[in-house]
C-alpha cells in the first residue's frame, strides 16, 4: 500500500497543512500588529495572535501525537487503534467546538466596535440609520454563523472524519 493512500498518513498530512496555516496566520498577524494604528484592527490581530497560539499550544499537539499514535504499534493492535481513532474523533469534535465559538466571538467584537462607533460617534437620525445598519449586520452574521458551522464540520469530514471511517471499517473487518 503506497503511503499517500494510507489514511494514517493522509491525516497526518492535512494536520502538518493546518498547523502550518495555524504559524502562517500567527506570523502575518504578529507583523500586521506591528504596522496597525487602528483600534479595532489591533484587537482582531490580538484575537487572531490569540486563537493561533492556543490552536498551536493545544489543538495541534493533540491531532499531531493522537494520528502519531496510530501509527505506534501497541500490545493489542486493535485495541490500541480504536482507542486513538476514538480520540482523534473527540479531537476533531472539540476542534468543532472551539471553531462555533470563535466564530460567535469574532462576530461579537466585530459588532461591539460597530455598536460602540454608532452611538459615539452619530446622533439623531444618523444615530438610527448606523444601530439599524448593526442590526442588519447582527442578522447577516446569524446567517454567516449557520453557514459557517456547516462548512467547517464538512472540512472536518473531508480532513479527518473520512479517513477515521475507513480505518473504524477496516477494524470492524479485522474484528469479525
Amino acid at each position: 500500500m503506497k503511503s499517500d493512500q494510507n489514511p494514517i498518513s493522509r491525516m497526518r498530512r492535512n494536520a502538518w497543512w493546518e498547523l502550518g496555516f495555524t504559524l502562517i496566520v500567527l506570523v502575518a498577524s504578529s507583523v500586521g500588529l506591528l504596522y496597525v494604528k487602528s483600534v479595532e484592527t489591533r484587537t482582531m490581530l490580538v484575537w487572531l495572535i490569540l486563537i493561533s497560539l492556543v490552536s498551536l499550544v493545544s489543538y495541534h499537539r493533540h491531532m499531531l501525537s493522537s494520528i502519531r499514535g496510530l501509527s505506534e504499534v501497541g500490545a493489542t493492535i486493535h485495541a490500541h487503534i480504536a482507542q486513538r481513532v476514538t480520540d482523534v474523533r473527540q479531537l476533531m469534535e472539540a476542534s468543532y467546538r472551539s471553531s462555533v465559538w470563535v466564530l460567535c466571538i469574532t462576530f461579537g467584537i466585530v459588532l461591539t466596535f460597530a455598536l460602540y462607533k454608532a452611538l459615539t460617534k452619530y446622533s439623531g437620525r444618523l444615530m438610527l440609520v448606523q444601530l439599524v445598519g448593526v442590526g442588519l449586520v447582527c442578522v447577516i452574521a446569524v446567517v454567516i454563523s449557520y453557514f459557517t458551522r456547516r462548512f467547517a464540520r464538512q472540512v472536518l469530514h473531508d480532513l479527518y472524519g473520512r479517513h477515521l471511517d475507513h480505518l473504524e471499517a477496516v477494524l470492524r473487518e479485522l474484528s469479525a
